[in-house]
């Protein structure tokens, strides 16, 4: 939900087992209805999710899809149709460039990147100092061009870092309308 604020509202709540027939909860039938059921879930999801997220407006789609169809058409038919549901939702779904999703390493995926580059950087040093005994001039060019590209991904990382904390500072809400202005 932190993480990719862009994507809050592509969230899709899909209960199983919803059981319309109340197979596996006679009781329901004189206490309920199925469409009750739902609606009471729905509630309950959106309220936990309004207290984890911290943000009092949650809402998001739920799909309802029941798993023990057995034999029963009528079943089959209500499944089909919140299949249908559910991709319509997706289909629905403004689409996010993957440019945009900031992910964030946890701490043993980092160990394992520095571990990974350690070795390709020995790897290159120690093909960098074969080139120089062969030709001093191409092995030059070879570490400068290294060099060159630890700097300019140093200084990308830094600038994604700050255009990130840029994003985050006075914007409390999504987005909702972009316009793109041309020149004359």
């Amino acid at each position: 939900w932190r993480q990719f604020p862009m994507m809050r509202a592509q969230w899709i709540f899909v209960h199983t087992a919803s059981d319309p027939y109340a197979k596996n909860n006679p009781q329901r039938r004189k206490t309920s209805s199925f469409e009750a059921s739902c609606a009471s879930r729905v509630r309950v999801v959106d309220e936990a999710m309004r207290d984890v997220t911290e943000d009092k407006s949650f809402s998001a789609a739920h799909v309802f899809v029941e798993c023990d169809i057995e034999d029963e058409e009528v079943l089959k038919a209500v499944l089909a149709k919140k299949h249908n549901n559910f991709f319509t939702h997706i289909a629905n779904f403004t689409p996010v460039p993957i440019d945009n999703l900031p992910f964030q390493k946890g701490p043993r995926l980092l160990e394992i990147d520095a571990s990974l580059l350690a070795s390709i950087e020995a790897i290159i040093e120690s093909s960098t100092a074969t080139l120089v005994e062969v030709k001093d001039s191409l092995g030059r060019l070879l570490e400068l061009r290294n060099k060159h590209a630890k700097e300019t991904e140093h200084h990308k990382l830094n600038l994604a870092a700050i255009e990130m904390e840029l994003n985050q500072i006075d914007h409390d809400d999504d987005v909702e309308n972009v316009e793109y202005f041309r020149e004359p």
